[in-house]
């Protein structure tokens, strides 16, 4: 009965959609971590071990984890939803300037 009336509230469903599109594409950045960090992006001297990209993976979805939880404790009822599109939208931007700053061409152009 609760899944029905869920699946008839527009709003929820769309809600839901754009949530998980925006945790695949975030998501996504700890399992490009060796290929970012490797020789495909700045040669040798950046290139990091399996073992190091993984502590910094660790690191990544910990902090998200540590920073949701203070966010969450320190802000009021009436602000999760600003606090909620705050942090979608600095995260979108984030991804994208990911995306970007690691195309191997725009690298190339800053030697």
């Amino acid at each position: 009965e609760s899944f029905k009336a869920l699946s008839i509230n527009f709003q929820f469903i769309l809600q839901a959609f754009c949530y998980s599109i925006y945790a695949g594409a975030g998501l996504s950045v700890t399992f490009i971590g060796p290929q970012v960090f490797g020789s495909q992006c700045g040669g040798s001297s950046t290139d990091f071990s399996a073992d190091q990209t993984s502590y910094l993976n660790f690191a990544f979805i910990v902090s998200g984890v540590l920073a949701g939880m203070f966010l969450g404790t320190i802000t009021s009822e009436a602000f999760i939803g600003a606090l909620l599109r705050a942090t979608f939208a600095l995260g979108t931007g984030a991804i994208v300037a990911l995306a970007v700053l690691t195309q191997p061409d725009i690298f190339h152009t800053f030697d």
